[in-house]
């Protein structure tokens, strides 16, 4: 097989598992437990994966009206948990989960240097980052970024009832509107922005909820990864 060939090949394999796969393998949200918090990796509502700390990057509270909180963390072995002086109305945070590659034996959890010494057959190289968004009450302010690389926007709150069987959301990246994306929920129902990057969701029917969505940008001028991937989450975990 031509060299030309074989990385045709190579590049047509990586578009169609980017294509046959759900937008994120691990949910990334804020769950409650007593007066702490804790940011969690896995899948809300069946599991909460161990995870490094030092993944966590970043963490910020805001109250009812939209101010910032004090947060209190503590890096617990396997995850993150933090306390606010007062309860929160929303909390956010930041993960740089680090290096992956997409290797013709799945997801590896390594550098392209690393996956190559193992012999492995490496599709693509990329640098994962999350961020979450995770909502608390009815009075979580809505309406306005927070200021996230890649940020789903609230227009109606979930937890505040409306009258609607749908909550309006926009989907910005680098503080723009990000048209033709897709927006999935934690069953992996699938909604698509408009050229405004606005989408329409439909009221969860219980809590916990979650959507997300992934985008993803060439890594120019670099060796060691092709791209750089985004996944940001938006939670709904409680209304009491």
């Amino acid at each position: 097989m031509s060299y030309f060939v074989r990385n045709h090949v190579l590049f047509l394999m990586t578009i169609v598992l980017f294509l046959a796969t759900p937008a994120s393998a691990h949910h990334f949200w804020i769950d409650k437990d007593g007066n702490e918090f804790i940011v969690s990796r896995g899948k809300i509502s069946e599991r909460s994966d161990s995870y490094d700390p030092s993944c966590i990057k970043e963490i910020l509270a805001y109250g009812s009206d939209g101010t910032l909180l004090r947060t209190d963390r503590v890096d617990k072995p396997n995850q993150v948990r933090f306390t606010t002086p007062t309860a929160p109305a929303m909390a956010t945070a930041t993960s740089q989960w680090g290096y992956r590659v997409k290797t013709t034996e799945g997801k590896k959890m390594m550098t392209r240097e690393e996956a190559l010494s193992k012999g492995l057959t490496v599709l693509s190289a990329f640098f994962s980052t999350h961020f979450v968004k995770s909502l608390f009450t009815a009075a979580c302010p809505v309406g306005r970024a927070v200021g996230q690389k890649f940020e789903i926007i609230l227009f109606q709150n979930p937890l505040a009832p409306t009258g609607s069987d749908f909550f309006q959301v926009q989907l910005i990246y680098d503080g723009k509107p990000l048209p033709g994306a897709s927006i999935f929920t934690q069953n992996d129902d699938k909604s698509i922005t408009d050229e405004n990057g606005m989408a329409r969701i439909p009221l969860p029917g219980k809590k916990p909820f979650l959507i997300y969505s992934k985008h993803w940008v060439e890594a120019k001028d670099r060796q060691d990864i092709d791209r750089l991937v985004f996944t940001t989450f938006l939670s709904i975990v409680s209304d009491k």
